[in-house]
């Protein structure tokens, strides 16, 4: 790929990025409305799953072709994004108030989750004992998202699929349009981007730890960026960026247990600002304070700080 088509690749990544998180927004919120639950659970089911289907691509492939680290550092690399990036633009343009007592249970699964992910890649490979964890506290996690989505049906008998009327196969047509689009617009802005760095004399580590993860945190980003300007409900965006970190450490590097992935690499600083944006979620959503502005604006500064670690 030569640097004008990079640029022109590029270009059309965000345009296809944009459309596809337009389209899984509001189909995801019209079938979880039609299934009567609430925004927070629309988000951490339906649209956090999906944005992470390129996390999940992406690892594999890498993995599939012998570079462990790199599915890795995707996976961290992309927490860190939607925490300090994703969450950080969404609250410095809107306040995002965190009253209900689900939020701050997430937001504890959340934190305890990242204990765990410091806890496996403290050891010098990804054993096959820590991806079983993983896989089976995602089990447990959908088991009891699924109790909160029917408790949640049962509370708001006005929003269940009997009160609604929906076109069942448009609407999943366009949630899964959507979240194609995403993964297409992600891999074309890590391909175009790639090319860009090595035009700039950019080391490949670089690419995959900053590109890579920011290209497959791009879905949520836009997402959660829509969510914010259309003033959709903002629970939406917690439970998409709380939603897709669990499932990429829970089942994607969860899934990686096919492969032998060495970890000798040194992830100290990306594991103290998943810790230090998480325990500062949680004790928001303790407190029910709201996420607000200046939080926002520190965020955004930690992730540019985190990429000239990374760059450096």
């Amino acid at each position: 790929m030569n640097l004008e088509t990079a640029v022109i690749v590029l270009i059309l990544a965000f345009v296809i990025l944009y459309i596809g998180a337009e389209l899984a927004l509001e189909s995801g919120e019209k079938v979880g409305q039609a299934l009567g639950i609430s925004p927070l659970l629309i988000g951490l089911l339906i649209i956090g799953t999906g944005t992470s289907l390129p996390e999940l691509f992406v690892s594999h492939l890498a993995a599939l072709n012998g570079r462990g680290q790199i599915a890795i550092g995707n996976i961290v690399g992309s927490n860190v994004c939607n925490l300090l990036l994703v969450l950080g633009i969404s609250m410095t343009i809107q306040r995002i108030a965190l009253v209900k007592k689900e939020t701050f249970y997430q937001a504890g699964i959340h934190l305890l989750l990242t204990v765990f992910l410091c806890a496996v890649l403290a050891f010098d490979e990804l054993y096959p004992l820590s991806c079983v964890a993983l896989i089976g506290f995602f089990a447990a996690y959908l088991f009891h998202s699924y109790g909160e989505a029917k408790k949640s049906k049962r509370n708001d008998r006005e929003k269940t699929s009997g009160s609604v009327v929906v076109s069942w196969p448009k609407l999943v047509g366009k949630l899964l349009l959507g979240f194609s689009l995403l993964y297409v617009g992600g891999e074309a802005l890590v391909r175009s981007g790639s090319s860009l760095c090595r035009f700039l004399g950019i080391s490949e580590y670089t690419i995959s730890v900053i590109f890579i993860a920011l290209g497959t945190g791009l879905p949520e980003l836009f997402t959660s960026f829509l969510a914010t300007m259309k003033k959709k409900n903002l629970d939406i965006i917690v439970g998409n960026i709380i939603g897709s970190n669990i499932f990429n450490v829970a089942l994607v590097m969860g899934s990686l247990v096919f492969y032998r992935i060495d970890l000798s690499r040194s992830f100290m600083g990306e594991m103290i600002a998943l810790m230090i944006s998480s325990l500062l979620l949680f004790a928001f959503a303790f407190k029910r304070w709201a996420l607000n502005r200046v939080l926002g604006i520190s965020f955004v500064g930690m992730y540019a700080f985190m990429v000239y670690y990374w760059a450096r």
